[in-house]
């Protein structure tokens, strides 16, 4: 014969049971309450993002470069760009400011800003990539590559392609 608890409704042992379950069922609704969101939506965020027409001027000698490109964010998500990472001993985002008839570039320590369904460029004489320390040259038609931290997305590589200044 197996053991078995019978309780009858309005005794000790039924209202300690009752209690029990009560609370057990309160607590698993609060603690799923406080989980963290259902992590199933990120994927589509991640593939909101994309980098295009990344290209950098070719120039004669120095360890500089400036890179130049297009952040697409199709997405209902703002982001925002966090670090860019390159072969370069220093790869940072810089903004160039127009004072006085004269051009000083400045750091952007909070990253850059990628407003939900948008597109930021960075162009000449504007938000750029700034690479310096680096340690070989290239040729028009060469490649390297950047990896872009995403506060939202995560990381992106990009492509950056060497092309001419003088249009063909």
């Amino acid at each position: 014969m197996k053991n078995r608890i019978y309780t009858r409704p309005g005794s000790q042992t039924y209202k300690r049971v009752t209690s029990l379950i009560v609370s057990t069922t309160f607590a698993g609704l609060i603690l799923s309450a406080c989980a963290e969101p259902d992590q199933a939506a990120a994927p589509e965020q991640l593939n909101s993002i994309s980098i295009e027409n990344a290209w950098s001027p070719e120039f004669a000698g120095g360890d500089t470069r400036a890179v130049y490109l297009t952040i697409v964010n199709s997405g209902d998500i703002d982001d925002r760009v966090i670090a860019v990472q390159s072969d370069a001993t220093t790869t940072t985002l810089h903004q160039s400011n127009h004072q006085h008839g004269i051009i000083r570039m400045q750091d952007m320590p909070t990253g850059l800003a990628v407003p939900a369904q948008s597109q930021v460029q960075l162009a000449p004489g504007g938000t750029h990539v700034m690479m310096s320390g680096l340690e070989r040259s290239f040729e028009v038609g060469d490649t390297f590559q950047l990896e872009f931290e995403f506060e939202q997305s995560g990381e992106l590589t990009a492509e950056v392609e060497i092309k001419t200044l003088i249009p063909e």
